[in-house]
């Protein structure tokens, strides 16, 4: 089956080009989870804070963007018919991996992160200032 990217519809609508700004990665290893926390720019150049969490981690990568193969449609999407996720089924001899586990790509400023995990929750702050590294641009 050919892998397809399917953008995610957020709060702040599809998110494309670079838009996505990372402050920082909170992993929480024993809880198998991840929260990805910056600001992001909509269509409209409004300015939103945003948390990303994906929980029930089995594979979490991340690539910095200029050596990252661009395929997909937008800067959050999710992967149907992942080549990754299926992979894992053929090796997950302690079955962690359920029929649920979903593959998602965020591209952010200037990194790409892939998670196969079971579900995600995306929440958004209106009004939020930019962050002292989206204020001063692109490489500080």
């Amino acid at each position: 089956m050919v892998e397809r990217y399917v953008p995610i519809d957020t709060e702040a609508g599809i998110l494309m080009g670079r838009t996505v700004f990372l402050d920082r990665v909170d992993y929480d290893y024993r809880g198998n989870s991840a929260s990805l926390i910056g600001t992001l720019l909509s269509t409209s150049e409004q300015e939103f804070a945003y948390e990303l969490t994906f929980l029930g981690i089995v594979s979490f990568s991340i690539t910095e963007l200029d050596f990252y193969e661009y395929r997909g449609k937008s800067a959050f999407d999710e992967i149907i018919n992942s080549k990754l996720v299926d992979a894992f089924k053929h090796h997950d001899s302690a079955r962690k991996l359920s029929p649920i586990h979903r593959h998602f790509r965020l591209i952010a400023y200037d990194d790409v992160f892939e998670i196969a995990c079971l579900n995600f929750s995306f929440s958004i702050r209106r009004g939020v200032t930019a962050s002292p590294s989206l204020a001063a641009g692109p490489g500080g």
